[in-house]
């Protein structure tokens, strides 16, 4: 999940209410920051495939 930059917050509670109810680690990620340097990033990433 990548929220907008200036509303992270909300996102972040989403994954926290996660954990909560028992969902399992790595099943909602949650990745912030500007899109144009996180795309980036996680496009560039070896370990990424999708």
């Amino acid at each position: 999940m990548k929220p907008a930059e200036i509303t992270p917050l909300s996102a972040l509670m989403l994954g926290r209410l996660a954990l909560e109810a028992g969902v399992s680690l790595g099943v909602l990620n949650i990745v912030t920051g500007k899109g144009a340097v996180v795309g980036d990033a996680l496009v560039a990433h070896p370990g990424i495939d999708r």
